[in-house]
């Protein structure tokens, strides 16, 4: 950053530079002309337009003094300053500053090696700070426990004292009662022995109970100091035994504290596991019962669809038989007029039509004028269906027409017609029969595949339902099988 700021501030120099050696003459040049015009306007007065133009000359005087940086200018408007010298000074006073650019990136490298290494001590010492004040606060519990402990044994102990005051000055008063007593005795003691002879030795049994008295005391003392040194070892050893007791459970504390950091830090894990889980299964049951709902419209709509296939299906292969039936007639047909054509009958006989169809009826052959002639076959048109039966009809009216035969209903009269007449209307009616026959097997063919494609559609539309089905029982059990492993 500093590098670039340098060469930046470089530049500037060097294009002021330029701008200043550019624009120094024609300066000089213009305020030549103006002292010109100022002589020349000088017998005539001043006008404003000289004034302004002195002023803008004064003005550019002073831009190009501070452009010089204060130095003189010649007489053709050159500045007495070395430009060379100047733009060497710069061109090493930028190298310098480029070298120091490079060396203050280095140390700019070391510092922030140096604030990176910082900042991991800082944080680690943070850690430890907040390790240390979570002791402390343990501490400081402890040991308000230990000095409420020491309070309480320091008031045991201020009893105890106040006791072991009292019995001495107990002790000491009655050894002063005794000993006051033994003096009265002593005192009388020689009263008695004047007084009678065979008194009984008093001072003797006085220096016993003295002594029976002394002992008892001095019995009593030591039990006291016994009980006193006993009680102070027992509440020494309670406060040893407390203060042990204190530093295990501080640093049983500080372990199950610990353990319930990681186990709140585990907790939040799983936590935060169990909500994204819980919104993988919501997305998942979303998901799922939009699939489910496209399936069911899915199945329901291929439904429709093989239902209405199998009703065309059925319509077709209805059409299909009626057209086989057809076919079969017009090949009975095609079969009769083939033998018509090769002569196998001699003379036709007579045409019956009836409301039923039409009727040839075969009889013997004839011979008539020395030419052959040739009856037709008896052949019921009751099953010729659609165009056969168009094309059988349009066949008889041709072949009446031909044989100039009154056509109607119920009229059975015996023609004799001549074989080439037939010729081209039995032509015509094979090939009218055999394109029944090409369209009819078109037909089939083209329901089969349509039935064919309908079907495919319809079992690879079940496959992608049964596929899609699976996926989403895959994820609905693994995302069952997550869920359990968090809930353990």
């Amino acid at each position: 950053m500093i590098m670039m700021t340098m060469i930046t501030m470089t530049t500037m120099i060097q294009t002021m530079i330029t701008m200043t050696t550019k624009m120094i003459k024609p300066m000089i040049t213009m305020n030549d002309d103006d002292g010109d015009d100022d002589n020349e306007d000088a017998g005539f007065g001043t006008r404003p337009q000289v004034r302004l133009l002195q002023r803008e000359n004064a003005a550019l005087e002073a831009q190009l003094k501070v452009l010089a940086g204060g130095a003189p200018l010649t007489a053709d408007g050159d500045l007495a300053v070395d430009y060379e010298e100047r733009v060497a000074a710069l061109r090493s006073t930028l190298e310098t500053l480029a070298t120091e650019a490079v060396s203050l990136e280095v140390e700019a490298d070391n510092v922030r090696a140096s604030a990176d290494e910082l900042r991991a001590k800082y944080e680690f010492e943070t850690g430890i700070r907040y390790q240390l004040q979570s002791d402390i606060s343990l501490m400081k519990k402890d040991i308000e426990f230990a000095n409420d402990s020491k309070v309480t044994l320091a008031t045991k102990m201020t009893s105890l004292t106040e006791e072991l005051a009292f019995l001495k000055i107990n002790y000491e008063e009655e050894m002063t009662t005794y000993h006051a007593r033994l003096g009265s005795t002593e005192s009388t003691s020689a009263v008695i022995e004047l007084d009678t002879v065979r008194s009984v030795d008093v001072t003797t049994a006085l220096s016993k109970i003295r002594d029976e008295y002394e002992e008892l005391a001095r019995k009593h003392r030591a039990e006291a100091e016994a009980y006193y040194t006993s009680t102070v070892e027992q509440i020494q050893e309670s406060t040893v035994q407390t203060t042990a007791a204190i530093t295990e459970l501080k640093t049983e504390l500080s372990t199950v504290r610990k353990e319930a950091q990681s186990r709140y830090l585990e907790l939040q894990t799983t936590l935060s596991e169990s909500y994204s889980l819980e919104q993988t299964v919501a997305m998942s049951s979303a998901r799922s019962s939009t699939s489910v709902a496209s399936y069911q419209s899915t199945f329901a709509s291929l439904e429709v669809a093989i239902s209405t296939a199998k009703s065309d299906l059925q319509r077709q292969l209805v059409a299909y038989q009626a057209l086989v039936d057809v076919k079969l007639v017009l090949d009975a047909e095609i079969a009769t007029y083939k033998r018509l054509l090769e002569g196998e009958e001699d003379i036709l006989g007579g045409v019956n039509i009836s409301p039923s169809g039409v009727r040839f009826s075969s009889a013997s052959p004839v011979s008539s004028g020395g030419g052959s002639v040739v009856r037709a076959t008896s052949i019921s048109g009751s099953h010729v269906a659609t165009a056969a039966t168009a094309a059988a009809a349009a066949a008889v009216a041709a072949v009446a027409a031909a044989a100039a035969l009154p056509v109607g209903l119920g009229v059975s009269v015996p023609v004799a017609v001549e074989v080439p007449v037939l010729a081209p209307v039995v032509a015509a009616t094979v090939t009218a029969a055999a394109e029944a026959v090409v369209v009819t097997t078109e037909t089939f063919e083209e329901v089969t595949a349509s039935s064919s494609s309908s079907f495919s559609e319809v079992s690879s539309s079940k496959v992608a339902t049964t596929s899609g089905e699976e996926l989403l029982g895959t994820d609905l059990a693994t995302t069952a099988a997550a869920i359990a492993a968090t809930a353990e």
